[in-house]
């Protein structure tokens, strides 16, 4: 997302937070970095080939038609890419887009819908709700990567009633918004700074630069500046606790999945990691409520990111201008 640069703050703060805590807490208790033995992962669903787990193909494109992206900013309706241009922020500029054999290049963001109209929130473009899995093939180059350059490489789910403004809380005062972001790779956090003192601690000795990337669950809410007014709205994540990922080497191409399955009265709903292929990492759980009136606002306990169910993600591809990222295809499954 193109956030507001409060947001952008506020999140980093949370991760720095994050990471100090870690420090100080056993990673036999939190298991963290996660790498978990396969046996205790979601393996049920086999991303290399996902309709043999009962999911149909709804979105897909390579880059291999420039065509597929909306390079002229007109917000109309058919294409799979847009500028990204949302109330927050400005669009992106077709010179920070470049397509070769391999795919697309971008040094900016773009997204599979985008904001109209004079405040830029009725969107044109595309959406999922109700479960997905989501995958990227990537690559960028995790050396020309600085978090105080904003914009790092980032592969992510941004809520639909944000962008356009009816995440309206049941319940709750004017103006008091409740929503999800499922951030399904975001690369750069301070990971370049693994060398150096406490993170070296933290990191066991080893280099994060190569070995390492996040999947973060969001659940966002409060009345913006108000409610929490050191940032832009009140916020819980899994920073400190399944959304580091290890991975034996984050340079080159790379599969990077996200399984959203909704759940029920009987089952909890969840959100698995995926890595070329394989689940690695721990899911995230929270309690499936029938609608979104009954979800508690703010969100405690097993209640924390049940918002996500009642959440149509837009996706967004981010980098920048100093580290950008190439995006070999993106596709989305859901279950028939």
């Amino acid at each position: 997302m193109k956030k507001d640069e409060r947001f952008v703050q506020s999140k980093l703060i949370a991760v720095v937070v994050a990471l100090v805590l870690a420090c100080a807490v056993s990673t036999h208790l939190y298991g963290w970095p996660h790498d978990v033995a396969a046996g205790e992962r979601q393996t049920e669903f086999d991303a290399s080939a996902p309709e043999k787990s009962g999911y149909a193909l709804v979105f897909s494109d390579d880059f291999s038609d420039p065509s597929t992206v909306d390079l002229r900013n007109t917000g109309r309706p058919g294409y799979k890419w847009y500028m990204d241009d949302f109330y927050w922020g400005h669009p992106t500029l077709p010179e920070a887009l470049s397509f070769d054999s391999e795919g697309i290049t971008i040094r900016d963001n773009i997204s599979t819908a985008t904001g109209t109209g004079r405040e830029k929130t009725q969107l044109v473009g595309q959406g999922w709700s109700g479960g997905a899995y989501f995958e990227a093939m990537l690559w960028f180059d995790p050396d020309k990567v600085f978090v105080e350059n904003r914009s790092w490489p980032a592969f992510y789910g941004l809520s639909w009633q944000v962008a356009s403004k009816t995440d309206q809380a049941p319940g709750r005062p004017a103006g008091y918004q409740h929503f999800a972001e499922i951030d399904f790779m975001e690369y750069g956090f301070w990971n370049h700074r693994s060398d150096q003192g406490l993170l070296k601690l933290l990191w066991r000795g080893d280099s994060a630069k190569y070995h390492y990337f996040w999947q973060i669950m969001h659940d966002w809410y409060g009345i913006k500046g108000v409610t929490c007014p050191d940032s832009s709205w009140c916020g819980i994540s899994n920073n400190a606790g399944s959304a580091l990922m290890r991975v034996t080497d984050i340079r080159g191409w790379h599969r990077y999945g996200a399984r959203w399955s909704v759940g029920s009265a009987a089952r909890k709903s969840f959100v698995q990691a995926y890595y070329d292929g394989a689940p690695i990492g721990e899911p995230v759980f929270w309690t499936a409520y029938s609608s979104p009136e009954d979800v508690p606002t703010p969100p405690t306990g097993d209640s924390v990111y049940s918002i996500t169910d009642f959440t149509k993600f837009i996706i967004v591809l981010q980098a920048n201008e100093q580290a950008p990222m190439s995006v070999k295809y993106v596709k989305v499954w859901q279950q028939r």
